[in-house]
C-alpha cells in the first residue's frame, strides 16, 4: 500500500515513518506539516492509505478527507484520547493514540488493507463524518463479521444489550456484536427513540409491544418480537415519568 503522513509535529512524523520502513509491504510517498499541504500532495500522490493528525493548525483531519477527490482511506493519530471514548471504538475508522507502538500500527495497517478489500471509499468518508460529529445521533454502526464489515440501521434496532467490552444489538432474534461500552454508545443514540431501562440495556421504544407493571416499583418491557426486559426501579421510575404511566 501507498501511505502518506499527515502531522504538524516533525518528531511525530519521523517517527510514524521510521515504523512504516520496517513493514515491507507498505511504502510511505509523502509526508505533509499542514492541512493545505496535505491536501495538494494527496491530489497528487493518490495514496491508498493517509495517516493524519486530528488537530492541525489550519485544517483538521476531517477537513483534509473533505477537500480531497478521490478520498484516500484514513487512519487518525492523536494525543487526545477523548475521540476514542465514542464514536473510533464503534470502529468508524482506526484510531491510533500517540505514543504507539509497532504493533499496534500493524493492527491498523491491516485494517485499513482490509477495508479496501471489502469498502467502497464513500462509505469510509461517510463513517468519518458521522465519528467526529457528536451533534447528530448516530442513524448507523458497522459490524465486522466473518470478515466482512456490515451496515445495521439503528432503527431497525428493538434492544441493545451491554455484554462487556461489547454491546448486542437485537434485530428481531438475531444479535450482532458491536466493540463499544454500552454507556459510551447511549450518548450517541437519538434520545427521542432509545430509552436506557437499565445499566444493561436501552430498547428502542419504537419497537415496544407494551408495558406492564412487574411488581410495586418496576415495569416491565415487552417487546415486538416478544421478548421481554425488566426495567431496573430507578430507570423505571423515570419511564413511568417519560410515558405518563
Amino acid at each position: 500500500m501507498r501511505a502518506v503522513i499527515v502531522d504538524d509535529h516533525p518528531l511525530a512524523r519521523v517517527r510514524l515513518k521510521d515504523l512504516l520502513n520496517d513493514m515491507s509491504d507498505i511504502e510511505c510517498v509523502g509526508e505533509a506539516k499542514d492541512g493545505k499541504t496535505a491536501i495538494a500532495l494527496i491530489r497528487t500522490m493518490q495514496p491508498d492509505l493517509v495517516f493524519l493528525d486530528i488537530h492541525m493548525p489550519d485544517l483538521s483531519g476531517l477537513d483534509v478527507l473533505r477537500r480531497c477527490d478521490p478520498r484516500p482511506l484514513a487512519v487518525f493519530t492523536t494525543a487526545y484520547n477523548q475521540y476514542a471514548v465514542t464514536a473510533f471504538e464503534l470502529h468508524a475508522l482506526d484510531y491510533l493514540l500517540k505514543p504507539f507502538g509497532s504493533d499496534r500500527l500493524r493492527d491498523a495497517v491491516e485494517r485499513a488493507r482490509s477495508s479496501l478489500r471489502l469498502e467502497q471509499q464513500a462509505m469510509q468518508f461517510e463513517r468519518a463524518e458521522l465519528a467526529l460529529n457528536h451533534t447528530q445521533p448516530l442513524a448507523r454502526v458497522f459490524i465486522r463479521q466473518r470478515g466482512q464489515i456490515t451496515p445495521v440501521s439503528l432503527d431497525q434496532v428493538e434492544h441493545l444489550e451491554a455484554r462487556g467490552d461489547y454491546v448486542a444489538l437485537w434485530q428481531g432474534t438475531r444479535s450482532h456484536l458491536l466493540r463499544a461500552r454500552l454507556a459510551q454508545l447511549c450518548n450517541r443514540l437519538d434520545q427521542e427513540t432509545f430509552f436506557r431501562i437499565h445499566r444493561s440495556h436501552v430498547i428502542n421504544l419504537t419497537r415496544v409491544k407494551a408495558f406492564s407493571s412487574h411488581d410495586a416499583s418496576r415495569v416491565q418491557v415487552e417487546l415486538e418480537t416478544g421478548k421481554r426486559v425488566l426495567a431496573s426501579r430507578s430507570r423505571s421510575v423515570k419511564l413511568r415519568e417519560r410515558l405518563a404511566f
